[in-house]
């Protein structure tokens, strides 16, 4: 991660994880002891960070090019700009564990698919591919891997050379 005064914020994945986090045994065993503040304490962490990385005033974009579930897919909902791989696949498998998306995601993504979509994406835990979220517009593009340093790298070049101040005015409309 990364960000700088040029006024980008560059995200990346490393070592085959995008944005890896959250105990996810230990979310489920508070929600199966029936810990009835532990689910509000958490959703209300993610939404202070959701809230955060959208108000930014830098616009922030996200190199992707692994598999991204959990919170690094809730996370993804929310950058700015993502450029991925072909290979890559998000993955929704909150139903499965027990648990909703979190940080507004549901509602950026519902911006895509369209309710239906979403509805059924998200209680039968579905995958979307690189292919369908271009197609949705979910993502800015999709490369080879071989094409994907550089691509990322051009779109921060171009950003960078944007007014600062327009692009931090940009965001509050769009959010």
């Amino acid at each position: 991660a990364g960000g700088g005064d040029n006024g980008v914020g560059l995200l990346r994945e490393e070592r085959g994880a995008f944005l890896a986090v959250g105990d996810v045994k230990s979310m489920q065993s508070g929600i199966r002891e029936e810990d009835d503040e532990m689910l509000p304490r958490i959703v209300r962490a993610a939404g202070k960070v959701a809230m955060r990385l959208r108000t930014l005033a830098k616009p922030v974009l996200a190199s992707i090019h692994v598999v991204v579930a959990g919170a690094g897919w809730s996370f993804a909902r929310l950058f700015d700009f993502r450029v991925i791989s072909e290979e890559v696949r998000f993955v929704d498998a909150f139903i499965h564990l027990g648990l909703v998306p979190d940080m507004g995601g549901t509602y950026v993504l519902s911006c895509y698919l369209g309710l239906g979509r979403l509805t059924e994406f998200l209680m039968m835990g579905g995958i979307l591919t690189a292919q369908q979220a271009m197609d949705f517009g979910f993502v800015n593009a999709v490369f080879r891997r071989d094409a994907l340093d550089a691509t990322v790298l051009y779109y921060a070049a171009k950003l960078k050379a944007m007014p600062r101040k327009a692009l931090a005015r940009s965001k509050s409309p769009v959010n």
